[in-house]
């Protein structure tokens, strides 16, 4: 577990596969919410990050993931609302799905094919089954 006793702990609203969304606790801060990257990660934790906000700039922060967020894809606009969509969150969630899949099955193929090399002095021939 990460070292949460001198850090400022703020609660996410939203994740999904690319971003983590918070609010921030500043008072001072223009921006209303942050965002930071989430690796593809959407289960629960307490990320340690560098803050995002220009009030706070270069400050560790914690971050937690609990049930009580949201897992959906945000979208932050300029006039400062937001929209919240659980389409875009499934659609990355297939594609993620897709892209393990596809390298299992890659892994699956390679590691079956037996490869027959011959080498006669210099050159050599690689022949795939």
């Amino acid at each position: 577990m990460t070292d949460t006793k001198n850090k400022k702990l703020i609660h996410c609203i939203a994740v999904d596969y690319n971003f983590i969304w918070t609010t921030c606790t500043n008072y001072k801060c223009s921006d209303y919410l942050h965002r930071y990257g989430s690796c593809g990660d959407v289960s629960n934790r307490i990320e340690s990050r560098v803050s995002h906000c220009p009030a706070d700039l270069n400050k560790e922060i914690c971050i937690r993931i609990d049930d009580t967020t949201v897992r959906a894809s945000m979208h932050y606009y300029s006039n400062r609302s937001i929209t919240m969509s659980k389409r875009s969150f499934t659609k990355q969630q297939r594609l993620i799905f897709q892209r393990q899949l596809d390298q299992k099955t890659k892994e699956q193929y390679f590691n079956t094919r037996e490869v027959d090399v011959k080498c006669e002095k210099k050159n050599c021939i690689v022949n795939f089954d």
